[in-house]
């Protein structure tokens, strides 16, 4: 075919693949944060003074101390898609008062939880209480490095009832965590922390006796860290891309002229876009290594057209057949070397 001929069938070939690739761009839009909920402003717990105004001399009031323990017996249902993960779990309370901090607790970040025994053991000068129930916490993913990924899960405990001049939760660290043994299959766990936390609302929820508007209140952060250890899902993932960019080092041994070298361009070049979506699709969310591969080979399936019409602009300017082949050849040889080089780098610390 002339020239002219196989620069338009080239241009309609990269032209073709941008819808797919709009629609790719769509799918990681990020969601209007104006529909979600107002969530309370989380920060480290500070010295209180007991609600004192400034000038007064009488001793601040010391709030009650109540222990907050927890203990995870599995994680499972981790779901991208929901965003959400599922456990079982124990969770206790040590006060000096005979209320039932327990019963009052918040979990802010729950779906839903479903209690299943309570139990009141005895401990000498506390009131201790014990429950046992089945919860499923909202969660935000971070897969900016999949499949090396390490997710963070949290459990959001607070006390609203009274503000935090008057009751404080502290962890019992030496009796909490997570079993081990019943993590998720292609994950190991690597953290489990409680850290104290003051929720403040613009609020004070019903209480006249700290003021108007505002309001601070006790609790824990529980965060259990997951890491994934099978990267066997990645290569699922990417296993239509590396098949594109053999049909590419291919190319570059079909004569320049044939237009079976630019079909098979144009066919590699839409099945590694449509793997991206299908990727994407599956992930949620775009920027992933899985995202970076996918372009990468789609970049080098346009240096592979490029090259394509270079020669073929040689092969109708008086350079010939033999001297084309040639150079298509070591054009491949030299472009397949880089595409590895680069691929290596991009795969350090995939398998672990």
């Amino acid at each position: 075919m002339s020239y002219r001929q196989f620069l338009l069938s080239a241009a309609f070939v990269l032209i073709s693949g941008i819808p797919c690739l709009k629609a790719a761009s769509e799918n990681d839009k990020p969601k209007d944060s104006s529909s979600q909920q107002k969530e309370a402003v989380i920060k480290a717990p500070a010295a209180k003074n007991g609600g004192l105004k400034q000038g007064d001399t009488n001793s601040p009031a010391t709030p009650e101390t109540v222990t907050i323990g927890i203990y995870l017996f599995n994680i499972r249902d981790v779901s991208s898609g929901k965003g959400t993960f599922t456990s079982d779990f124990c969770i206790w309370s040590h006060s000096s008062s005979a209320g039932n901090v327990i019963g009052e607790l918040q979990f802010a970040n729950a779906e839903r939880v479903v209690w299943a025994v309570e139990g009141r053991p005895e401990a000498k000068g506390l009131n201790c209480v014990k429950r046992s129930g089945t919860g499923t916490f909202r969660m935000q993913w971070n897969f900016r490095n999949y499949p090396n990924d390490e997710q963070k899960l949290h459990i959001l405990l607070n006390y609203t009832l009274k503000d935090d001049s008057k009751v404080v939760l502290v962890p019992d660290r030496e009796n909490s965590g997570v079993s081990k043994t019943n993590i998720p299959s292609g994950w190991r766990l690597s953290d489990f922390s409680m850290e104290p936390v003051t929720l403040a609302f613009d609020s004070n929820l019903g209480d006249p006796g700290i003021g108007a508007g505002h309001g601070e209140y006790s609790g824990i952060d529980t965060t259990i860290g997951i890491l994934r250890v099978d990267p066997s899902e990645y290569w699922m993932m990417t296993l239509i891309a590396y098949a594109t960019a053999f049909m590419f080092m291919v190319s570059f041994f079909i004569d320049s002229t044939n237009t079976s070298r630019l079909g098979l361009l144009g066919a590699s070049f839409i099945a590694c876009v449509i793997s991206l979506r299908t990727s994407l699709a599956a992930i949620g969310t775009f920027g992933t290594r899985i995202d970076w591969f996918h372009l990468v080979v789609m970049g080098y399936i346009i240096f592979a057209v490029i090259c394509t019409a270079v020669l073929n602009y040689l092969a109708h300017h008086n350079v010939t057949a033999r001297q084309v082949r040639n150079y298509s050849m070591i054009t491949g040889i030299v472009t397949s070397v880089s595409f590895f080089a680069v691929i290596k780098l991009m795969h350090l610390g995939v398998t672990r």
